[in-house]
């Protein structure tokens, strides 16, 4: 069992350097990590973790508040990923636009495998395993929602959409501008991580 990192006598023992030198490895096993955060807002994790030992209770209690008070842009990941030519959530319904991936008869680019990864990665990131069985995901076996595989294979999204990239992006988004009466909830997901999750799913055929 790794050690909590508040434990003061913990910390005492760990050097900068050698907390530092963990980054890698917890980006590696934790990945929604690089999903939620810039390489800049990590290390400032680090660094704040370093200084964890000395500060008094109130000291942290007003580092918390500051940080929370702190505007953070809604579409800085959207931003960082899309830079400015993703459809706005809002935009209209596509038609078949660019195809199913699975009709594509050429390999994935590396750009595609990056985007099925972290697709994978947000499928658990999102809770959608709470409520789904997703192939290659682990997941709960409570069938609240519909399996998820051959996802790629179906015709139509919910029974109204045409199965594409764009339209299964939208679903995963806003599932009740979609379908007013579905139960599936919209988790505040971003466009970027919408599109990935849409890429991962659209691997099950």
């Amino acid at each position: 069992m790794t050690p909590t990192a508040t434990s003061a006598q913990t910390m005492a023992r760990w050097s900068a350097s050698g907390v530092r030198a963990s980054v890698g490895t917890l980006i590696e096993t934790m990945p929604a990590w690089s999903m939620r955060l810039t390489d800049a807002q990590i290390w400032d994790v680090v660094s704040f973790i370093e200084r964890l030992p000395a500060l008094s209770p109130q000291a942290y209690a007003d580092a918390t508040r500051r940080a929370a008070d702190e505007p953070v842009p809604s579409n800085a990941a959207d931003q960082a990923e899309c830079p400015g030519d993703c459809p706005q959530p809002d935009s209209p319904i596509s038609p078949i636009a660019g195809g199913d991936r699975a009709d594509r008869s050429v390999p994935p680019t590396q750009s595609e495998v990056d985007e099925i990864a972290r697709g994978r990665i947000a499928l658990s990131l999102y809770a959608c395993t709470a409520c789904h069985t997703i192939p290659g995901v682990t997941s709960s076996q409570l069938h609240v929602g519909p399996p998820l595989a051959g996802m790629a294979s179906r015709t139509l999204i919910v029974g109204r959409l045409p199965n594409t990239p764009d339209n299964l992006a939208r679903w995963l988004r806003e599932p009740q501008a979609i379908k007013p009466l579905t139960a599936m909830p919209a988790m505040g997901m971003t466009d970027a991580h919408a599109r990935d999750m849409a890429a991962y799913l659209g691997t099950l055929r």
